[in-house]
């Protein structure tokens, strides 16, 4: 990832503070903040594994509209479609840089595993567990708010119109953010 992101050359051109309105089609003005959040969320998560995220990023939006096309594309070969089903977490975490749940399947433990900063890994053929320090961002996707029981701490929710994934410059909203907050 860091060698990846370090060859972009960015052009100058403002882009992350649309990704809201001009490809997740969102009406909230205030869902800028958000968005932006999640590039510096994930450029910390490869600079500095381990760190503490507060907020965690829910797009919720009628289903077929794009919600996981956008993820696929944004973190393109280190995407990872998550589901909660009792596998090795860490396992199927460790090679990613962004990891779509539902945020339905989360429970009370679920909610602080989200939180966690570390995983446990065993690495293949070996004998013994170790604790690694998470990579990747957690990025939830929903057809209904429904999910969020009382105040909802964790997540930003952003309200989805229909997804334009051709007004979606992968390489240069990347670069834009290294621009301003790559280490």
């Amino acid at each position: 990832m860091k060698e990846w992101l370090e060859k972009l050359k960015w052009d100058g051109k403002n882009r992350i503070s649309f990704v809201s309105e001009d490809v997740l089609g969102s009406k909230d003005y205030l869902d800028r903040d958000k968005v932006t959040q999640l590039f510096k969320d994930a450029l910390r998560r490869v600079y500095h594994p381990g760190c503490k995220l507060k907020k965690h990023l829910v797009l919720v939006g009628p289903q077929g509209i794009g919600k996981s096309a956008f993820l696929r594309n944004l973190f393109g070969q280190w995407y990872e479609d998550f589901r909660f089903d009792g596998g090795e977490i860490g396992e199927r975490t460790a090679d990613a840089w962004g990891a779509e749940f539902d945020p339905g399947q989360l429970n009370k433990k679920g909610k602080a595993w989200l939180s966690a900063t570390s995983d446990t890994v065993r690495p293949e053929y070996g004998k013994r567990a170790g604790k690694h320090p998470r990579r990747c961002v957690f990025v939830g996707t929903t057809n209904d708010i429904a999910f969020l029981h009382g105040p909802g701490r964790r997540f930003s929710v952003v309200h989805c119109g229909q997804i334009r994934l051709a007004k979606l410059n992968v390489r240069q909203v990347w670069a834009e953010a290294m621009h301003y907050w790559g280490w």
